[in-house]
């Protein structure tokens, strides 16, 4: 759940690193996470911002390369998503957060 992303809990995660070839980075599901508003589209129509929330937390996603797949983001679309936790240095830069979720893949939540 969402609600278990502390800060603690993301330092942890990222202090598992360095990640890359024969550390591959920790992928997180989700299951029936909401699309909790509209999509805001980043460079070249290609990525995009997009609040989600699962167990009463929203937190804004990711989601690099899936402008082909925006349409399954519409708000209020209940999905089942792989999750990865990246550094973020500029939103630590700009004072949020120093880390940030990125959408690895998405399908439709099943019912």
């Amino acid at each position: 759940a969402f609600t278990e992303l502390s800060e603690r809990c993301v330092s942890q995660m990222l202090g598992l690193g360095p990640f890359g070839f024969g550390n591959p980075a920790p992928i997180l599901l989700a299951r029936g996470v909401e699309v909790a508003g509209p999509a805001k589209v980043l460079a070249e129509r290609k990525h995009f911002n997009v609040p989600l929330r699962h167990a009463g937390r929203m937190l804004f996603c990711k989601a690099w390369n899936f402008g082909d797949r925006r349409e399954l983001f519409s708000p209020g679309t209940k999905l089942d998503v792989l999750l990865q936790i990246e550094d973020d240095p500029g939103s630590r830069k700009r004072g949020y957060g120093s880390w940030c979720l990125s959408v690895k893949d998405a399908r439709r939540a099943e019912s």
